[in-house]
């Protein structure tokens, strides 16, 4: 009698679900597990460049210059019309504001840009005005 309940016991654990871990593929397991949590760390790395360069770019687009000029200039201008029968028409959109409200939405950080002041009239000897286009 104790044999068959002996066997009835060891068919009911091998049909039992079996709460460990699966055994890992081509070996130990930490090895297994060390090349995805290292490309998770390059792609969490990689993150984080991407955001800090948005939140530069945004921020130095909110601070530039002459966007702002720019901004003046639409504004002046009145509304603009969708074609040549001015029957459609809404106001300029303004990168500034467009941008501000990307990074609301999303709520990103603007970063600040360095600005290098300069006293006095240096245009002369710093060579004018840099053109970049």
């Amino acid at each position: 009698m104790y044999v068959v309940l002996g066997l009835a016991g060891l068919f009911a654990n091998a049909l039992a679900p079996s709460f460990a871990p699966p055994p890992a593929r081509g070996g130990g397991g930490a090895l297994f597990r060390h090349p995805v949590s290292a490309r998770l760390c390059a792609s969490e790395n990689r993150l984080q460049r991407l955001e800090s360069a948005l939140a530069e770019l945004c921020g130095a687009m909110l601070q530039a210059d002459d966007i702002g000029l720019l901004e003046q200039h639409a504004a002046g201008m009145g509304p603009i019309y969708q074609d040549g029968s001015f029957n459609m028409s809404r106001g300029p959109l303004m990168l500034r504001a467009a941008v501000r409200d990307v990074m609301q939405r999303y709520e990103l950080p603007a970063r600040p840009v360095e600005r290098k002041w300069l006293s006095g009239n240096h245009s002369q000897a710093a060579g004018g005005a840099r053109h970049f286009f």
